[in-house]
């Protein structure tokens, strides 16, 4: 998935800078419009590297896609300013113009668009919940028992897609390596109305490496990975001991913990930006539901139901101790609190998805056409450096 989004970007770099030097410099200067389709391949192939750098590369979205045309098309417009003096532009005034500004114009509502939040509609939670204490301890529990229960009957058809990176410098990798970090990112997009959604989350290391949750397979710790770690609907679970953040649970006693999509909590305390024990630099973005020494003391008010075919996402990350080299699943499940009560254990899912991740000592870098990200781009940079210097021999540039 890296490799393609890197290759996306680059493309869309080619085809800014060599339509852009094609419209302002014609076939006038051919030299010119290959020059400035190597550097739009250059720079574009960069703008997708430093996304996915930047975040990851878990999801392209629509202002994502403008960052290659921009730098590319700044890019390439500085380079055809250092035409010789005398050159005629073959495409100048009013029509340029009214390019660069229809180009502006649909620029703006791209990334307008993509920056507005979703809105869900809010489904009232009348019934508390059936547990109200537990006995937490963040340790690795060995998988006793897997409930081969089925999906339910009357299950909400629902599409999950994930995408997940190890990302460190000048290295990109879809698994891990001990002691680095794995982020993944959780894609729900039910077909039908999504009513008092809730999911669980659970990492667990598949120790008969079947992949899939069996019997012997370990739970990880709390302590090493984190979910719902960017703002969102999603509600995890927080514990708090004498007044003090404890914390960010997503398992019990061997079972993960129910996340909520809520618009609203009963309120006691406001997680947001709250440090927890477990935290490992991760601070909760918005309220969460809280525990007080065992004791639950938040309820759902209004879930944040999803509607056909609208997409809400949950985004984590996992930290893989050193010394750590194994085959591992991430267990996503969806539920509705119709249908099920979200603390009984063994309840039915509308949808579950398994998610093979390794740990191992040399992690597969992401390639594409079997060479590394780097290598392509010190590759291109090196073609633009040779169109540079013939263009200066000819007297071109």
């Amino acid at each position: 998935m890296l490799g393609n989004e890197v290759l996306l970007f680059g493309m869309l770099g080619v085809f800014t800078s060599a339509f852009i030097s094609y419209y302002i410099a014609g076939m006038k200067k051919p030299i010119t419009v290959i020059l400035c389709s190597f550097q739009g391949a250059f720079t574009g192939w960069l703008a997708g590297m430093m996304w996915v750098y930047l975040t990851g590369g878990l999801e392209v979205t629509l202002y994502a896609l403008v960052m290659p045309v921009l730098i590319s098309g700044f890019v390439t417009l500085l380079i055809l300013q250092r035409l010789p003096i005398g050159t005629e532009w073959s495409s100048t005034g009013k029509g340029t113009t009214i390019l660069a500004g229809g180009a502006f114009l649909v620029i703006i509502f791209f990334v307008a668009f993509s920056s507005v939040p979703a809105t869900y509609t809010s489904g009232v939670n009348t019934e508390s919940f059936s547990v109200q204490t537990l006995d937490y301890s963040p340790t690795p529990e060995v998988v006793s028992q897997v409930y081969e229960n089925g999906i339910s009957v009357q299950s909400v058809p629902i599409v999950i897609e994930t995408s997940k990176s190890s990302v460190d410098f000048l290295t990109m990798s879809e698994d891990a390596t001990p002691g680095s970090s794995l982020t993944f990112k959780i894609f729900f997009t039910p077909e039908a109305h999504w009513t008092k959604p809730y999911i669980t989350v659970a990492v667990y290391s598949d120790t008969d490496n079947n992949g899939k949750l069996s019997v012997g397979d370990i739970m990880w710790s709390d302590a090493n990975y984190q979910v719902g770690t960017m703002f969102s609907n999603w509600r995890t679970n927080c514990l708090y001991t004498n007044g003090v953040a404890t914390y960010s649970m997503q398992s019990n006693d061997g079972e993960p913990l129910p996340i909520f999509h809520a618009n609203q909590l009963s309120k006691t305390k406001n997680d947001a930006n709250v440090q927890f024990l477990n935290a490992m630099g991760y601070a909760p973005q918005n309220d969460m539901l809280t525990w007080e020494n065992g004791v639950l003391t938040e309820q759902v008010i209004e879930y944040a139901n999803i509607a056909p075919g609208q997409t809400s996402t949950i985004q984590g990350k996992i930290y893989c101790p050193s010394g750590a080299t194994q085959n591992n699943i991430i267990v996503v499940k969806a539920y509705s609190a119709d249908l099920t009560d979200p603390f009984a254990k063994g309840q039915p899912c509308v949808a579950e998805q398994t998610v093979p991740f390794t740990v191992s000592a040399s992690a597969a870098e992401v390639t594409v056409m079997g060479m590394p990200l780097v290598y392509i781009l010190i590759g291109l940079g090196a073609l633009v450096g040779i169109t540079v210097y013939y263009t200066k021999k000819e007297g071109m540039f």
